[in-house]
């Protein structure tokens, strides 16, 4: 029997909350403005001269997959370059903004979604909300799609922090909206899939994604919206998993027009939750009350803490908490406490984003300040109690994520020597935002790194740190385990990818445990790979004059000097 979705809702939330949930979107979050499935097809039909039925039986699902086979396969056989064009115009209107069901799907951050669609409404939608133009945000969605390098990245991201994916299952298309992309929107036309014989050359000929597609099956809980779940392509992929890997332990969800599947067959043999709504218009609306349940009544973590070095639990007359993350706003701070927050600086006066600005207002302090002079890494602003400004760069300039972990030391000096009676640092996020390359959490890795240094090269400290953050994006990886923070307190070593890419696309990956001082010239020779004829870069990349470089000219650089930290990915291709 199909579930209300009253009675679903407490279950979409707690599989948010632990970051399991992952959209699958098809091409119904994208009507009106992309057009329906049916609707492409008969534009692919005209376009090759085809004539089209109006026969109920060439209006199945069936059929309709063998009519794009037949006008696909005229039209790329005749010009392929003019196939892409004629996909991208019945995509929708240049300047069309994303239907109501997608901007609903975007107010909330996914990590990760799967996409059957070849438009881009959902990353325009994505930037609008989490990107550079919203509040506190960062750099957009990446769009991968079935390249094994690609695959990778996503196998990857379900178990260390990443940018949030856009996983486009049968191509991406800069279109229709080709005036709102962002520098990693690059299209895959030939990843476009059609007919029914490109579904089955993706089946059978791409092992890769099958296996990619598969772990993500299994480890997560897809949330069927606008999707195609009644195409037998489909159901065959998902009932492969099944087969070889039986049942997982969380089920799937679909939100779906009434009548287009039978929900007990959609549970008993796919192990998926059907909830069934009467008109299409009101699927933007089941979605804002998702969103609305995820902000104002999810049941939630909303501390991290950690003792570094401690002894068992059993053995500690008080619990120890000398790193703590809070989920929440940043607070004032006590007497016996340092407040730091993230300010930028423009023509010798600080800036403060809105939570540092409603603490700073608190406790008296201006808030567009124009000190005698901008110290880095921090700015006194007031000394009872302890304020401190973190001033990284001019405001107008692009943060550097390589600052974070001396900035945190320079901290911990200050703290520790000159004002010895703080017992508690209670801090922001620092040296991340708005123009960053690089995921916030990654910011929250290097401030973790640093802090358990600290407490290793200087056991007698007993200040505490105490890190308030209220972005999905650094809670969600903590509450998912993608974030490992015990591992970054307890050692110095980095975790990290080495990925040599092919020029045929084929790719090696292997992964590293070293010191911060390990150096490409010993990552090149343990890789067999040379110096000469490759580029290297780092993903993400810690700051824009390190996306990519010769080879040759790392060889003397350390991973903390390329801004390597737990999670990133030293990336080898051959240079053209």
């Amino acid at each position: 029997m199909p579930l209300s979705f009253q009675h679903l809702l407490p279950r979409l939330v707690a599989a948010y909350e632990r970051g399991r949930l992952t959209p699958f979107i098809g091409s119904g979050l994208s009507m009106p403005v992309a057009g329906s499935w049916s609707g492409l097809i008969k534009g692919l039909e005209q376009a090759a001269g085809l004539e089209s039925s109006t026969l109920e039986a060439d209006n199945k699902p069936e059929a309709l997959v063998r009519r794009a086979n037949k006008a696909t396969r005229k039209l790329r056989l005749a010009d392929e370059e003019r196939f892409y064009r004629v996909v991208r115009g019945l995509m929708g209107s240049r300047e069309a903004d994303p239907p109501p069901q997608t901007l609903a799907l975007a107010k909330l951050w996914w990590p990760l979604v799967l996409t059957t669609n070849y438009d881009n409404l959902f990353a325009i939608a994505h930037r609008r909300a989490h990107g550079k133009d919203a509040e506190g945000g960062e750099r957009p969605l990446q769009v991968l799609g079935r390249s094994p390098i690609d695959c990778q990245h996503v196998l990857s991201s379900l178990s260390s922090p990443s940018h949030a994916i856009l996983w486009a299952l049968q191509g991406f298309l800069r279109a229709p909206n080709s005036s709102r992309l962002a520098r990693g929107d690059e299209e895959r036309p030939h990843e476009v899939v059609i007919g029914h014989q490109e579904y089955r050359a993706v089946a059978n000929r791409e092992p890769h994604f099958r296996r990619a597609f598969a772990e993500v099956f299994r480890s997560r809980s897809l949330f069927f919206l606008g999707s195609g779940l009644s195409e037998s392509y489909l159901l065959d992929l998902f009932g492969e998993v099944l087969e070889i890997y039986g049942p997982s332990a969380r089920p799937n969800y679909a939100l779906m027009k009434k009548g287009e599947v039978d929900p007990d067959f959609m549970l008993a043999r796919f192990h998926t939750e059907v909830c069934e709504y009467d008109d299409h218009a009101e699927l933007p609306k089941l979605l804002d009350q998702l969103a609305e349940a995820v902000a104002e009544r999810a049941c939630r973590q909303v501390r991290w803490s950690f003792a570094v070095h401690a002894p068992r639990a059993e053995a500690l007359a008080t619990p120890r908490e000398d790193f703590t993350v809070v989920r929440g706003n940043l607070r004032v701070p006590e007497a016996d406490e340092c407040l730091v927050v993230s300010g930028g600086e423009r023509n010798g006066q600080l800036h403060f984003g809105p939570q540092a600005a409603a603490v700073l207002s608190q406790l008296g302090l201006r808030t567009g300040l124009r000190p005698a002079r901008v110290e880095r890494p921090f700015t006194r602003l007031s000394s009872a109690p302890l304020v401190l400004a973190a001033v990284a760069v001019e405001a107008s300039g692009p943060r550097d994520l390589r600052n974070v972990f001396s900035a945190c030391e320079t901290l911990f000096g200050l703290v520790e020597q000159v004002e010895p009676k703080i017992r508690r640092v209670v801090m922001q996020q620092i040296y991340s935002g708005k123009r960053s390359l690089f995921p916030d959490r990654l910011a929250l890795a290097q401030i973790a790194r640093a802090f358990g240094y600290w407490k290793r090269v200087q056991p007698q400290s007993r200040f505490e740190l105490e890190l308030h953050t209220w972005k999905p994006t650094i809670y969600q990886e903590l509450a998912s385990g993608r974030l490992d923070l015990i591992e970054m307190l307890s050692s110095d070593d980095i975790r990290f990818w080495a990925e040599i890419v092919e020029q045929d696309g084929a790719v090696e990956r292997r992964l590293f445990h070293e010191e911060p001082s390990f150096e490409i010239r010993a990552l090149l020779e343990r890789l067999e790979v040379p110096a000469d004829g490759w580029t290297l870069e780092v993903s993400p990349a810690p700051s824009p004059e390190l996306e990519l470089r010769p080879a040759r000219e790392c060889l003397d650089d350390s991973l903390i000097e390329l801004g390597v930290v737990p999670g990133s990915s030293i990336v080898l291709r051959r240079a053209e």
